[in-house]
């Protein structure tokens, strides 16, 4: 999907912070994009995994256009007793402000179970200048109902944003593969 995202204009280089939503560590693209000072957060972010590819992020999510690191056991040990991350503040840990970062970015492809949190974070970050948005569905048999209705509210979601975002797709038979692409036009 990086690649995917790359041909259609993505260009880590042209962004000095990166923010990744929704995915865990071992399949994010965050893993491919260290040098380019990705920050991933997700409810599936594991701590020991970030660690292991060098990843820097956080578990919690998107909510309001702000990001949330709820106070949890994890985040807890990650942010309180680890002497070299940032201390907790007022009810939450000093996660980044959402305006720290120039584009966000995710790829899903387990759509019909994260439907919910998909729309969400969708919703909550078409306020930035650059965005991202892959989805992978099964090309044959035939595509799952739950990839048709979500590849429906995307298209729902760019035509309720005046147009500003397009939606693209590419093919890739010999996987047996379809890329969906949201990004701003």
């Amino acid at each position: 999907m990086l690649e995917y995202m790359i041909s259609e204009g993505f260009n880590p280089n042209n962004y000095e912070k990166i923010l990744e939503l929704l995915q865990s560590a071992p399949l994010s693209l965050s893993k491919d994009l260290t040098k380019y000072n990705p920050y991933l957060l997700s409810d599936k972010v594991v701590y020991s995994e970030l660690d292991e590819y060098g990843i820097d992020g956080a578990y919690g999510y998107l909510e309001n256009s702000e990001i949330v690191v709820p106070k949890t056991i994890e985040n807890d040990m990650r942010f309180l007793y680890t002497p070299n991350k940032i201390p907790y503040k007022k009810h939450s840990y000093g996660a980044p402000n959402i305006n720290e970062f120039d584009v966000a970015v995710f790829c899903e492809d387990s759509l019909a179970e994260n439907f919910t949190n998909i729309y969400k974070t969708v919703i909550n970050s078409l306020n930035f200048n650059n965005v991202y948005f892959g989805f992978i569905t099964e090309m044959y048999p035939k595509i799952d109902h739950g990839d048709q209705r979500l590849v429906y509210v995307f298209r729902q979601l760019m035509n309720k944003f005046n147009s500003g975002y397009k939606l693209s797709y590419e093919t890739i038979s010999e996987e047996n593969k379809k890329l969906y692409l949201i990004k701003k036009k």
